[in-house]
């Protein structure tokens, strides 16, 4: 089965043996269970690689602060990350985890900023390819 969604051709392939219509990310609604999805460039590709019973599904309530957002609320935060990544990591008073002064411990809180906020723009730079192009 081919489909286009998210600005990528995609070929599905699936099994009517595991009667579930269900598969990866947003791809579900075939007569069966997609076992293997990949889009026409080759950048992404699903592969069932097993199937087992599970018990209870876990907690998600245990995870942490959840907040809810919509899309739009969602997408402006995801763009804020991209603008200062550094500014995602600190907590109120600009000190967060691994944010210190001790020379000892890796220099001041400006120094370990400036190498997180580094990193986190790398990150982005290296993984540019979202799957839905639009």
């Amino acid at each position: 089965m081919t489909s286009d969604f998210g600005g990528r051709h995609w070929t599905a392939w699936f099994t009517q043996d595991i009667p579930f219509m269900d598969g990866p990310y947003k791809f579900h609604g075939l007569p069966g269970l997609i076992i293997k999805m990949e889009d026409s460039k080759g950048d992404y590709a699903f592969l069932l690689k097993e199937t087992k019973k599970i018990g209870e599904l876990p907690n998600l309530s245990n995870m942490g602060n959840i907040i809810k957002v919509n899309r739009k609320e969602y997408l402006k935060q995801q763009e804020k990350f991209k603008k200062d990544p550094a500014s995602f990591f600190t907590q109120s008073g600009g000190r967060g985890p691994g944010m210190h002064t001790d020379p000892m411990r890796g220099g001041n809180s400006g120094d370990m900023r400036k190498r997180m906020e580094e990193r986190a723009k790398e990150e982005q730079k290296n993984n540019n390819n979202p799957l839905e192009l639009q």
